[in-house]
């Protein structure tokens, strides 16, 4: 697997990261919904045109020793993953990942009705998210935090994880050059 270089995509954790620091979660749920609904949209058309592959342009080998021992244990668990999805298609229906391994675990799979489950799967839990981030901010808004339930309360930080992996596996590990 080959690993995309541009600054501006590969800091994008970096930056989420940092916005969550500052960011209280009621900014967090006003901040991200919309582009989660988009991302869910661009999946769904993804899906619709058949193959659920994503584009390569722009990859180039890792050259960071320590970054490749990283990604090659990544490598080998998005194969692993692939691999059991291949297995057992009607999984894909249950699985969610981070966007950045999304592009990488559809690109391992094979079989396209799998990758096009995956890529509906995955809109369907940012749709779910963002509607969650949404109801949180509404109802901080309305000085009714207390009725604010438990997948609510956790959006802020879902989304977050959903759009640039976990904080202490993509936040800066990732980053060339800043």
């Amino acid at each position: 697997m080959q690993r995309n270089t541009r600054g501006e995509e590969a800091s994008a954790p970096l930056h989420t990261w940092h916005y969550e620091q500052v960011a209280s979660p009621r900014g967090v749920c006003t901040a991200y919904p919309r582009l989660l609904k988009r991302m869910a949209e661009d999946f769904r058309k993804l899906a619709a045109k058949g193959s659920g592959q994503f584009g390569t342009a722009g990859l180039v080998n890792p050259s960071c020793p320590v970054c490749e021992v990283r990604w090659n244990a990544e490598d080998g668990l998005v194969s692993a993953m692939a691999q059991r999805l291949q297995k057992n298609p009607e999984s894909a229906s249950t699985v969610s990942v981070c966007v950045p391994h999304l592009q990488f675990l559809c690109n391992a799979i094979g079989n396209s009705s799998i990758r096009l489950r995956l890529l509906l799967r995955e809109a369907a839990v940012m749709e779910r998210t963002a509607e969650d981030m949404q109801r949180y901010a509404i109802k901080h808004d309305a000085l009714r935090r207390h009725l604010a339930s438990q997948e609510e309360n956790a959006a802020p930080l879902l989304a977050l994880q959903l759009l640039s992996g976990h904080r202490n596996v993509n936040a800066i590990s990732t980053i060339r050059e800043i």
